[in-house]
């Protein structure tokens, strides 16, 4: 009763700030029934709003209200549930992001009649694979397929099949996908179309020998790519340390897999001609690492 009292005298500027800081959930379960909506709001964003208040919100008049529980991480299935029949889209699509929600709800938002709303199940992590596959292969729209194939959890069935075709853009989400198959990365990454090669590059289970492919690229977004990849082997990288860019020679000399050979061949052949104070600190490093003493060049 004193904290309702005490909260009620204060302005709503202040009543505001309270609900989006204090981690209270006496507090917060009496500014949730606040009369400002835009402190209702506050208290259903917050990460210490208990269920119970959580629960009584998704109920409010106010659309912004119900969005921001649907889009709260501790919102319970069971009040997901209930906004995942909301009359406003803006909430269905934000129920449809929430990793609370289990495959069977999302399920059932996957047939949503509003486009977002199943592009978000398509990209949700918690969405199950006979899911996405429906969504992949029956979805009417283009963008909603391609999510639920860069998904993790799409069947390998579903990106064997997809892989066939000649669309460019499944093609490229397929190249970005850490489920797909080693053996497609590698026919992705000879595919003439530089987004489809980029997307290999950058994947974080890209095969070494794609890797060793790629580095034979001109494009330099692909080749930057390759030296980031935590994959790169040492011949790739010899390959590119010889590449005439500042910045992929420096990520070549911050990469674990770089050789000796060619921390010395970026020393005395492009520090000493050079003088990049940044690359000589890079590649002197580098080779304490391995164990090996250097001269100060710069």
């Amino acid at each position: 009763m004193e904290v309702t009292l005490e909260l009620n005298y204060l302005l709503k500027e202040t009543r505001h700030a309270i609900a989006s800081e204090v981690d209270d959930p006496k507090v917060l379960a009496v500014l949730a029934k606040d009369r400002e909506s835009y402190v209702r709001c506050a208290v259903a964003q917050n990460e210490y709003t208990p269920e119970t208040a959580l629960d009584k919100l998704a109920n409010d008049m106010t659309d912004q209200v119900r969005w921001a529980v649907a889009e709260n991480a501790k919102t319970s299935l069971g009040t997901l549930e209930k906004l995942a029949d909301d009359l406003s889209c803006n909430v269905r699509r934000a129920v449809a992001c929430n990793e609370n929600a289990d495959d069977k709800l999302l399920a059932k938002l996957s047939m949503d009649k509003d486009d977002i709303v199943r592009e978000n199940v398509a990209e949700n992590p918690k969405t199950g694979s006979l899911t996405l596959e429906e969504m992949a292969e029956h979805d009417p729209v283009v963008d909603v397929k391609l999510a639920a194939l860069g998904n993790p959890n799409i069947p390998m069935r579903v990106i064997h099949r997809m892989a066939a075709g000649t669309g460019k853009r499944v093609r490229e989400t397929i190249a970005g996908n850490i489920s797909t198959p080693q053996m497609i990365l590698m026919k992705s990454a000879r595919d003439r179309d530089t987004d489809v090669a980029y997307n290999v590059a950058c994947n974080p289970n890209a095969p070494s020998e794609a890797l060793t492919i790629l580095a034979k690229r001109r494009n330099i977004g692909i080749l930057v790519a390759v030296a980031r990849n935590k994959n790169t082997p040492a011949e790739a990288l010899a390959k590119l340390a010889r590449k005439n860019n500042r910045d992929i020679r420096l990520l070549v000399a911050k990469h674990e897999n770089t050789s000796k050979e060619t921390l010395e061949f970026l020393l005395w052949n492009v520090v000493a001609k050079y003088g990049d104070k940044e690359l000589s600190s890079a590649v002197q490093c580098a080779l304490v690492a391995h164990d090996e003493v250097t001269y100060m060049i710069i």
